[in-house]
């Protein structure tokens, strides 16, 4: 009976945040297509002025850096500078600086910081940046993006005549489709993106900053928000949670891209979504009560904390899916046979979700899409794990260090052997889905092999990213 019990549990939390997920997705989706974008209305954009692009960086390929400031350069901005910060080692910051000097050389306004005590990571270095800017406009520069000059016409023209905007956010596009990995992320940015803003955006609802894709007013960062939060990882969540009690807000702008590099490798986009979700919980955890505070109507303040949430329904999904393997090991029990109803569900709703994702990011090749879309969920399953873990460290809040998405040459750097455990969870969810088919658990069987198969397939396809760190 005991074991039952933790049985239906397991089923109830691997598969309840799946459908949940995708029908809130689905309803975003069907009630903003017919909806205009929500924007502030401006007759023609001006001429982009005095911005202060601020540039964190550590450990960062020198050639992606150079990239960076000759496309900021190139932008033909007026009264524009570049504060680029690093906190690398003393070796590369001589590389760094002896790059920042010969482009000073050739025109391009950019100003050094090192620091040699990096204190609170990349918040730390933001607000470094931050203070020691002078531009009226401020906007955060990942090395791997590359932003739009439309989109900083715009965006200034907003912030000009829009007295309670104080930041702009421009849309993401995928820069990049150069592996496996960020073929398949091509395609899930294209749709979450399509959720994630342009369908929040449409109906109304809290837009949260980006990370990078963002232009802020200098003056409402500095005096009324006191730069970025030095304790948290994730910048950008925490500040828009912060946006949320505040008398000012952010506001989309669709259509304007920032492209954006995916991460090119399974190790990179593992570092990124571990590092992810720890962030988004820890933000929201540190600053529930805006949520409370907030003047917002109570629908956009419930659906802003389930946007904070949104890493949690993977954690639940492989919680939930290692309790119902950990039962089935230990003695089959037929819960989704006793439960076919949840198990048509859960298909049903995988289907139509699918045919959204064919749906919204182009009908083309659909044989094409499957190969991508089965690839999107593979990589996505078998991050799970990390992002389960790193929500229990944000829930016991346990201090997490910032650590930066691998990029270009250090995508492929192999430093020594770990422990494979997408290796040991395919193994394990293998074990489960067959001790329930030897058991005639059919139902239950089939629910555990769609769990086990992504890991199989990401330690077949990606073996140097799962055996190596």
């Amino acid at each position: 009976m005991l074991l039952s019990t933790i049985a239906v549990l397991g089923a109830l939390l691997a598969i309840l945040p799946q459908v949940a997920v995708y029908m809130v997705h689905i309803l975003y989706i069907l009630r903003s297509e017919s909806r205009p974008p929500r924007t502030p209305s401006i007759s023609t954009c001006r001429k982009a002025h005095d911005i202060s692009f601020i540039l964190p960086v550590r450990k960062e390929p020198i050639e992606y850096i150079e990239r960076a400031l000759r496309h900021i350069g190139s932008l033909g901005i007026p009264e524009y500078e570049v504060v680029l910060v690093s906190d690398d080692d003393e070796h590369a910051k001589n590389a760094i600086l002896s790059l920042v000097s010969k482009l000073r050389e050739e025109g391009i306004n950019v100003w050094f910081i090192w620091r040699s005590i990096p204190v609170a990571g990349r918040t730390g270095a933001l607000n470094v940046g931050l203070y020691a800017s002078r531009g009226k406009y401020v906007y955060v520069y990942d090395v791997d993006t590359l932003p739009s000059p439309e989109f900083f016409d715009c965006a200034v023209t907003i912030l000009e005549t829009c007295g309670k905007c104080f930041g702009v956010v421009g849309e993401w596009v995928a820069l990049n489709r150069d592996s496996r990995v960020s073929e398949a992320l091509y395609l899930g940015m294209k749709f979450v993106r399509s959720i994630l803003y342009n369908a929040r955006n449409r109906l109304g609802l809290h837009i949260y900053p980006l990370g990078t894709g963002t232009l802020y007013k200098a003056c409402i960062l500095k005096s009324v928000f006191n730069g970025w939060d030095p304790e948290r990882v994730q910048d950008d969540v925490e500040l828009g949670i912060r946006a949320l009690c505040s008398d000012y807000e952010v506001v989309f702008l669709e259509g304007f891209y920032i492209k954006v590099e995916n991460p090119s490798t399974y190790k990179a986009f593992r570092v990124q979504q571990s590092r992810w979700a720890y962030g988004a919980l820890d933000a929201l955890l540190a600053r529930f009560s805006c949520f409370a505070k907030s003047r917002k109507p109570a629908l956009v303040r419930l659906e802003s904390l389930m946007y904070a949430l949104q890493y949690i329904p993977s954690a639940l999904v492989f919680t939930g899916g290692f309790i119902l393997g950990a039962v089935q090991i230990a003695s089959p029990c037929p819960v989704l046979e006793a439960l076919p109803l949840l198990f048509v569900i859960w298909v049903i709703a995988t289907a139509t979700y699918t045919y959204m994702i064919y749906a919204k990011t182009g009908k083309g090749d659909y044989k094409a899409f499957f190969v991508l879309a089965g690839r999107l969920s593979a990589i996505s399953t078998a991050v799970t794990p990390y992002i389960a873990f790193s929500t229990l460290k944000a829930l016991l809040r346990v201090k997490e260090v910032y650590k930066r998405t691998p990029k270009g040459y250090y995508q492929q750097v192999r430093e020594r052997l770990r422990i494979p455990w997408e290796l040991l969870f395919a193994t394990y969810f293998a074990i489960a889905s067959l001790r329930a088919l030897l058991g005639g658990c059919i139902l239950t069987c089939i629910f555990l092999a769609t769990l086990s198969l992504p890991f199989f397939y990401v330690t077949y396809r990606f073996k140097q990213d799962v055996f190596y760190e």
